[in-house]
């Protein structure tokens, strides 16, 4: 009888532990996940304001060339 006593509570000893790696590990993966999804969300906010200004600078860039196409169409028409 004692020594099924001892099994018992060693059996229960190794599957607490294991219940506390068990979250133990877990706590690490939502951690990570946390961290990963705020990378993903700095990532896509970069790439939307990367845009945005790429899209900006070709706007002025377009605007620049017609002013400058516009002075030599003049030019050539005088």
């Amino acid at each position: 009888m004692k020594k099924l006593k001892e099994m018992k509570e060693s059996k229960q000893d190794a599957y607490d532990k294991y219940c506390e790696e068990c979250a133990k590990s877990k706590e690490q993966r939502d951690s990570h996940l946390k961290v990963l999804k705020e990378q993903k969300s700095l990532e896509q906010n970069n790439r939307e304001v990367a845009i945005t200004e790429a899209q900006q600078n070709a706007y002025e860039k377009e605007k620049i060339i017609k002013e400058v196409h516009e002075k030599e169409l003049e030019s050539l028409t005088k």
